[in-house]
């Protein structure tokens, strides 16, 4: 899994980030980067939680976006946590047991013989859809002026998908 992270999109058109996302030195040579392990990622959403538990929504939505960790059963309980209307909710989760916390996080962290890192396919995803394609699409339609942007708006919700058996995503998501 890649490990790369920015504080913002200034930072990401820097050649040092290009480089190190594209997995080349400052030659041009080849610079292969270490993958995260799957006990990290274990070890940084036991962190998350943790973090959670503190109080303070911007601390552990900031952490998780840095980490690049998110767990959408844990995220539920930490709401709960967060959220000072829940307080029967809050003591039931205080009460759950030491060893029985494991309920708290996805269950795919504790399934045997199982590496999320090195058992799910998400490279193609992350590094095409979720980086180039993104990023591109992210500085074209930064460059467009009003009447541009309502033409490319437009085109996009006059695209017709119902031969392509999908949904489609809504033109105001793109801006």
């Amino acid at each position: 899994m890649c490990g790369m992270h920015a504080s913002g999109i200034r930072d990401k058109r820097t050649v040092d980030y290009v480089q190190s996302f594209l997995h080349l030195d400052s030659t041009g040579g080849h610079s292969p980067v270490a993958s995260r392990t799957w006990e990290q990622i274990k070890a940084q959403s036991f962190q998350l939680w943790e973090l959670g538990q503190a109080g303070v929504r911007t601390h552990y939505e900031n952490k998780s976006k840095e980490l690049g960790v998110c767990d959408a059963i844990n995220l539920e309980f930490v709401e709960i946590m967060l959220n000072p209307a829940k307080t029967t909710e809050q003591q039931a989760i205080r009460d759950i047991p030491e060893e029985g916390q494991e309920r708290l996080f996805n269950s795919f962290l504790h399934l045997k013989g199982f590496d999320g890192c090195k058992d799910t396919p998400v490279e193609i995803l992350h590094v095409f859809l979720l980086g180039i394609v993104k990023y591109l699409t992210i500085d074209f339609l930064g460059t467009l002026k009003g009447p541009q942007l309502e033409q490319v708006l437009a085109a996009w919700e006059a695209f017709n998908i119902h031969s392509l058996n999908i949904t489609s995503i809504p033109s105001k998501f793109l801006t």
